[in-house]
């Protein structure tokens, strides 16, 4: 976990310090024009990044096929959630092959 150490700590600090938006921003743009299936994943706790922009995201993206919320995970769904996400992405693959 993020907070199991100072070291971890440390270097989440600085990865939300240096964290910038704009990149985002710019590619947000062409989301519509991604048609590639496309699940979104999003922990419901995410201290950063409410709910309503996984609603706002998957809306805009062209592709778009599955939302799913984790209720017990936040920002960091990979670290948190790891084999929720993984069976997540093997459903998610079956389904669309």
């Amino acid at each position: 976990p993020i907070g199991s150490s100072r070291l971890r700590r440390r270097r989440f600090r600085k990865f939300t310090l240096s964290s910038d938006c704009r990149y985002t921003q710019e590619v947000a743009r062409d989301l519509e024009k991604f048609n590639r299936p496309t699940m979104i994943v999003w922990g419901k706790k995410d201290p950063f990044l409410p709910v309503i922009w996984a609603e706002r995201l998957k809306g805009g993206i062209g592709g778009f096929r599955r939302l799913e919320m984790i209720t017990a995970a936040g920002h960091f769904v990979p670290e948190e959630k790891p084999e929720l996400l993984g069976n997540l992405i093997l459903d998610f693959l079956a389904s669309e092959g």
